[in-house]
């Protein structure tokens, strides 16, 4: 599995939170804030060029085994 660098993912994280709190006063009036910050949420959790659910369901299987 492929993974990113160190750097690649905290510039990532760093676009997520500048993105968060610049955004923050209009996602409080708009009614897809969830959706927002879930769209947020993958952004800070993708650690590889896989997408995120073949990532955790592989890794799920590698516990089972």
């Amino acid at each position: 599995m492929n993974r990113f660098s160190n750097a690649h993912i905290l510039a990532r994280r760093s676009c997520v939170i500048l993105l968060g709190i610049l955004l923050f006063p209009f996602v409080c009036v708009l009614w897809q804030r969830k959706r927002f910050y879930s769209y947020l949420s993958r952004i800070w959790l993708k650690t590889g060029p896989e997408p995120l659910w073949l990532t955790r369901s592989s890794a799920s299987y590698q516990e089972l085994c």
